[in-house]
C-alpha cells in the first residue's frame, strides 16, 4: 500500500473517532496527512492536496499553535465537517487510481423487440 493511500486511511480512521469535527481534522492532518511528501503524488492528487493545505494553513498561528490548528480553530464545525469530507474524497481518488473501478452494462431484452414498457423496479426485487 502507498505511503499517501495508508495515510489516507489513518486519517480516515481518525475522522471517525468520537471527537468533535474541529479536533478529528486536527488529528487527521496533523497525525498523518501534514507529514506526507506531496513530491511523490499522482499530479491530479498532489493538485487537490496541495489546495486543501493551503485552505488549512490560511491563518496565522498564535503563540506555538500548528498552522492547521490555528485555521481549523477559526473554522465552523460545518466547515471542518466539509474538510473531513474533502479527505475522504481524496482517499477514494487514491483507491480509483491504484484500481479504476470498471462499470459494464448487463445485457437485457432489446426494447424494440418487445411492446412493454421496461420494468422501474426489477421483478426479483419485488417478490416477497
Amino acid at each position: 500500500m502507498s505511503a499517501l493511500r495508508s495515510a489516507l486511511q489513518e486519517a480516515i480512521v481518525l475522522l471517525t473517532s468520537h471527537e468533535n469535527a474541529k479536533i478529528r481534522l486536527i488529528n487527521a492532518w496533523v497525525d498523518g496527512l501534514d507529514l506526507l511528501s506531496v513530491d511523490e503524488m499522482p499530479d491530479g492528487i498532489r493538485e487537490t492536496f496541495m489546495a486543501m493545505r493551503d485552505r488549512l494553513t490560511a491563518h496565522q498561528p498564535v503563540n506555538n499553535e500548528h498552522p492547521i490548528v490555528a485555521t481549523i480553530r477559526k473554522m465552523s464545525p460545518m466547515d471542518a465537517a466539509r474538510c473531513g469530507q474533502d479527505i475522504v474524497q481524496l482517499y477514494l481518488q487514491v483507491v480509483n487510481a491504484d484500481s479504476p473501478v470498471q462499470l459494464r452494462l448487463v445485457e437485457g431484452p432489446d426494447l424494440d423487440e418487445t411492446d412493454e414498457e421496461p420494468s422501474v423496479v426489477p421483478d426479483f426485487l419485488t417478490r416477497h
